[in-house]
């Protein structure tokens, strides 16, 4: 061993590392869990238009705009949207669920004229399964 350098003991060393992958184990449950704070918080709010595309959310988040025209919820880990959940923005007019774990349909506003929903579980569609 060279002068002025330490050797590391290979315990101290393993146990850095365990404190590591522990840290980044509580980092990725952080991320994983759905943050359940305001839709402008959790999500990207560009004027009408809410982006909360790929932030692994597990639920719908709280305080979406009123006057949201365009929401993206596409690529997360959402299960369901509340039946009627989605009533109340009359301003709606297009809505990604795509790559979602949604099963069941949902109403929507009468505004809404585009919808994406492909990559999810929905097995069947009743006639008026989305109309509000």
């Amino acid at each position: 061993m060279s002068p002025g350098k330490r050797r590391t003991s290979p315990t101290i060393a393993a146990m850095g590392l365990v404190v590591m992958l522990q840290l980044l184990a509580m980092l990725t449950t952080a991320v994983a869990v759905n943050p359940t704070g305001q839709a402008c918080d959790v999500c990207e709010c560009k004027g009408p238009v809410v982006i909360c595309t790929g932030r692994n959310l597990t639920e719908l988040p709280r305080g979406i705009p009123n006057g949201t025209k365009a929401l993206e919820l596409g690529d997360n880990f959402l299960r369901e949207i509340p039946y009627d959940g989605l009533l109340e923005f009359r301003s709606l007019v297009k809505i990604n669920i795509a790559n979602n774990l949604i099963k069941t349909p949902f109403k929507l506003p009468g505004s809404v004229r585009v919808i994406f929903l492909d990559v999810n579980r929905i097995s069947e569609i009743q006639p008026g399964g989305f109309a509000g």
